[in-house]
């Protein structure tokens, strides 16, 4: 969860995080124009990871897997990659370059995906539309 608020009284922030850490993270932001960004990342983070998913489920089904074993292998690929990233000195970059031989298959879909940042484009201005979405909705409840 994130918070913003110009006002520094550390009792009440406190107060605050402790309420929401039964939820998870608690964040205080040092912007409240990061609050617009916060939400379109954050709150909607697990939908765009799960899209993702099915995007891949479905590739699954398309090339013959059943629903249940097609679960079965995503959940096994993200446990794997949860460790990868809870690992001490991890590094995005550097286990990509690991999982991708020279060469290899992997290295051949992310030239794919990386060819002129065109994923990465399209997520951010997924998000930009979702930040700016929170922007109106918020103006709205002023």
């Amino acid at each position: 969860t994130g918070f913003f608020s110009e006002q520094n009284d550390k009792t009440i922030r406190n107060k605050i995080s402790k309420l929401f850490e039964y939820f998870g993270l608690v964040i205080w932001l040092d912007n409240e124009k990061k609050l617009d960004f916060f939400t379109a990342m954050l709150g909607g983070g697990p939908a765009y990871f799960l899209f993702i998913l099915f995007c891949f489920s479905n590739l699954f089904k398309i090339n013959g897997f059943k629903s249940r074993e097609s679960l079965e292998l995503l959940e096994t690929l993200m446990k794997g990659v949860l460790v990868q990233i809870k690992s001490k000195n991890f590094n995005f970059q550097k286990t990509i370059e690991k999982v991708a031989s020279k060469g290899g298959t992997t290295e051949e879909a992310l030239k794919v995906f990386a060819k002129n940042d065109q994923l990465f484009k399209i997520i951010t201005n997924g998000i930009k539309a979702a930040s700016l979405k929170s922007r109106i909705i918020s103006s709205k409840i002023r």
